[in-house]
């Protein structure tokens, strides 16, 4: 992939890394990628969270995007954190981005969301890729993170990360949370707390979805309901049945067949 054109991340500074601007850099830059950026707002933040927005006026907003412009030419734009109306309204014409005023208010809870997946589809299509192959290599690049995986760079979001890992590795054997923060070196309250804090989730619904995720993978086989079970870590059929049941709310073989 040669000739790669220059990117513009257009976003939020997050002191902590964890997500805005800084992680858009460090995401492109680890893939190859050359980005540049303006900033749309500073927030006063740590890792327990967000305490207050500055959020730079649209005309500022519009002065770093013709700076850019004018110097290095980006041709793709990554566009992240913006809260005010007036600003999308300023990008919109600069970037040629199509929307309808209508769409405004839509666009500013839309952006910012999925942040790992849109930096690499902007470095993708920067290679010169159209936009499905660019999609196709940046769900590839994301694969190689657990679900959930988040960027935030906090000692919670590291737990929070390696306890996904875990889970990716032992899902199959242990169901319990009490394993998990065995393994990790903390309390169960602990992780807990963790997960609540950087995903509004509890462990044992994190160990639940993907437990299930791999048992409706299976239906879609040929293997017999005994034998998923035995693979699954499950004490019988009829474990793994309700099991099933009580997540989904339907019996694995009304699922097979259908």
């Amino acid at each position: 992939m040669n000739n790669k054109q220059a990117i513009l991340a257009i976003t939020g500074s997050d002191g902590t890394g964890g997500s805005g601007v800084q992680a858009d850099i460090r995401c492109i830059s680890e893939l190859g990628g050359t980005v540049t950026s303006v900033v749309t707002s500073i927030t006063v933040q740590n890792t327990l969270g967000i305490q207050e927005f500055y959020d730079l006026p649209a005309t500022i907003v519009r002065k770093q995007i013709e700076a850019i412009f004018n110097d290095l030419q980006p041709q793709i734009v990554k566009i992240g954190l913006i809260r005010r109306i007036d600003v999308v309204a300023t990008i919109v014409p600069l970037c040629t981005i199509v929307l309808e005023p209508s769409d405004l208010p839509s666009a500013i809870r839309k952006h910012g969301q999925a942040n790992q997946l849109s930096a690499a589809l902007a470095y993708y299509l920067s290679c010169g890729e159209n936009t499905n192959e660019a999609m196709l290599h940046a769900r590839s690049y994301l694969s190689q993170f657990p679900k959930g995986y988040t960027e935030d760079s906090s000692r919670s979001g590291e737990l929070y990360n390696l306890f996904l890992d875990a889970v990716d590795r032992f899902h199959h054997l242990y169901s319990d949370v009490a394993f998990y923060a065995e393994q990790l070196g903390v309390s169960a309250r602990y992780l807990g707390q963790v997960t609540r804090h950087v995903a509004n989730r509890s462990p044992k619904s994190i160990i639940d979805e993907r437990i299930t995720e791999d048992i409706s993978a299976m239906l879609d086989t040929n293997k017999p309901l005994k034998e998923i079970a035995r693979l699954l870590g499950f004490s019988s059929q009829a474990h793994l049945s309700r099991y099933y049941k009580k997540q989904t709310g339907k019996a694995p073989s009304e699922v097979r067949k259908r």
